[in-house]
């Protein structure tokens, strides 16, 4: 678990988010950071040989909040939440809303596969960019 905070920590310096909230089978973690410096470019990145655990990671399986806003797991307080650690989910199937200037804006799977990691926690604010969970594609998906 210590390597995979480390490679969250790097991941945050490296794409600017000043927040991550994990939670796995394996327990929880909370990460905060000032960010003082903006993130290299990808491009930047994508040809630079690194030592870089992070430039392992399959960035697709990665869902980003794709506006600021306020993350929610669930449509409504006494609801069930859409997706849980270990949830199946199908392709444009409903995984959390973002809450961004009164809008709800629902975020949908991008692929089938299985909820593997949970970063955002109900109610709390993301950023552009930010991690909020992990999906494993099915075989065969992407």
């Amino acid at each position: 678990m210590l390597d995979d905070i480390l490679e969250l920590m790097k991941a945050m310096s490296r794409h600017g988010v000043s927040e991550v909230r994990w939670t796995s089978d394996r327990g929880k973690v909370v990460l905060k950071s000032s960010v003082t410096g903006a993130a290299a470019p990808a491009a930047q990145r994508a040809d630079a040989e690194s030592d870089d655990p992070m430039a392992s990671v399959d960035w697709s399986e990665i869902i980003e909040s794709p506006v600021v806003g306020t993350y929610y797991a669930q449509a409504a307080p006494n609801e069930p939440p859409f997706v849980s650690l270990g949830s199946r989910v199908e392709k444009g199937q409903t995984i959390c809303i973002i809450e961004a200037m009164k809008l709800l804006n629902e975020i949908v799977a991008p692929h089938s596969g299985i909820v593997t990691e949970i970063y955002a926690e109900d109610g709390q604010k993301v950023e552009y960019g930010q991690m909020m969970m992990r999906i494993k594609p099915l075989e065969g998906e992407k």
